[in-house]
């Protein structure tokens, strides 16, 4: 398989999360393809950074084509730029100037940035953006580099919130250049196709997990026994925490042994805190354990034994998940689940057989399915079994990296508008 070189578009890199994408690249670089990752800045808040960035050295391969924060080492660029070699200065300058293309990235100078960045760059096999608006914003580089095909990835508040906040026709662009869109769920994939996108651009390819890493483990309670839960993630309005915690007190209220294992942090941490602090029983049995590593998250998967996300549409923006890959992890370890009828998730968590679903904001339902594994331990057995078989024949990183690969090199070999003929990697056997 030929080797590509690969032009990987974000905002910010490296970030906390986004263990997709980590994936997604770690898998091609695996195969032997070139990667080159491009983001506006570096992350704004210093975090542990994940082991695969570690592993392989994945900063090493970023470059950063945002304008200088500092106005005085704006100008210092452009001035030394202007000395250094003042013709690819003054052409960069002009073509940065050109506000139909660029809009206000043109007066503010982030544009010539932009172009001063790429434009050291003689070819890419593929530019993939990894979001909605990164890959909207980055359209212009269809012109520097005519003969790459663009691929646009979209995640679940780019089909959700982002439309909100800023109109249905935000995309349009995109759709009418991209060679390629990529959607997570088939449910993300009829949202996008409902925003205009064309139904044979688009592909759906879902995220995976490392099942090496996220290994099987069978899950024993007895009647007697506490049940733990644990949820794992970003301490944010959509993940729902607020309302396990409200059918939980109604829970112990009623004498039930469970202990809930909060990991993970955000700008919800003080709300969730003192939410747990003003009542005596969550105080208890709330323990709220903060950022873990990947290695220390798989320990505590295995020492608990139900995972919940009662995933929600915020009020605000109604922003989304699509399929979150914590569900995934946690039923690759042998764990049920408890989540919600919400966006895609409903493609990854199969009701009664690998976990519970219930409708959003329930907390009724969600204290009942609760109830449901304390009071039928044994379930926690069955239903993580055939969670881990789901895994393995669905969500295996190492398969869907390689349905990825054979989805690139077809994109590559076809003609500008053509379709590579898949509507899914599912489709794609070996």
């Amino acid at each position: 398989m030929k080797i590509l070189e690969i032009a990987l578009i974000t905002t910010r890199f490296p970030v906390s999360g986004n263990l997709w994408l980590y994936n997604r690249i770690t898998g091609l670089i695996d195969s032997g393809h070139d990667i080159k990752i491009f983001a506006l800045t570096p992350p704004s808040d210093k975090f542990p950074l994940h082991e695969d960035i570690k592993k392989y050295d994945l900063v090493r391969l970023v470059e950063y084509h945002g304008r200088p924060i500092s106005k005085i080492e704006t100008i210092k660029v452009i001035i030394k730029d202007a000395f250094k070699k003042p013709i690819a200065f003054l052409k960069t300058l002009i073509k940065s100037l050109n506000i139909n293309k660029f809009g206000t990235r043109s007066l503010s100078l982030s544009a010539y940035f932009l172009l001063r960045t790429y434009s050291k760059y003689k070819h890419f096999d593929i530019i993939y953006g990894v979001t909605g608006p990164t890959s909207t914003k980055a359209i212009f580089l269809k012109e520097l580099f005519p003969s790459a095909k663009f691929v646009a990835n979209f995640v679940g508040f780019d089909y959700s919130s982002r439309i909100r906040k800023q109109g249905t026709d935000i995309y349009i662009k995109i759709f009418q250049y991209a060679d390629l869109i990529i959607s997570h769920s088939y449910f993300s994939r009829d949202c996008i196709i409902s925003l205009g996108c064309p139904s044979n651009k688009i592909i759906k390819h879902p995220v995976g997990v490392d099942l090496s890493k996220f290994v099987y483990k069978k899950r024993t309670i007895d009647k007697d026994e506490t049940l733990h839960l644990i949820t794992v993630g970003r301490l944010i309005e959509k993940k729902a925490h607020r309302i396990i915690l409200s059918a939980l007190s109604d829970i112990l209220r009623k004498g039930k042994r469970v202990i809930y294992h909060i990991v993970g942090d955000g700008p919800l941490s003080q709300e969730i805190h003192d939410h747990v602090n003003s009542d005596d029983l969550l105080k208890k049995h709330v323990l709220s354990h903060g950022y873990k590593t990947q290695m220390e998250v798989v320990e505590m998967l295995h020492r608990c034994h139900v995972f919940i996300q009662p995933s929600i549409t915020t009020m605000r923006w109604a922003e989304q998940e699509d399929t979150t890959t914590t569900l995934l992890e946690a039923q690759a370890t042998g764990m049920p689940v408890i989540a919600t009828y919400h966006a895609g998730i409903p493609e990854v968590v199969i009701h009664n057989e690998t976990g519970i679903l219930t409708p959003e904001r329930n907390i009724h339902e969600l204290e009942k399915a609760i109830e449901y594994f304390i009071d039928n331990p044994d379930k926690c057995i069955l239903m993580g079994e055939k969670g881990r078989k789901y895994i393995e024949d669905n969500f295996d990183v190492e398969k869907l990296n390689n349905k990825l690969e054979i989805i690139m090199e077809k994109l590559v070999n076809t003609k500008n508008g053509e379709s590579i003929g898949i509507t899914s990697t599912e489709n794609i056997k070996f």
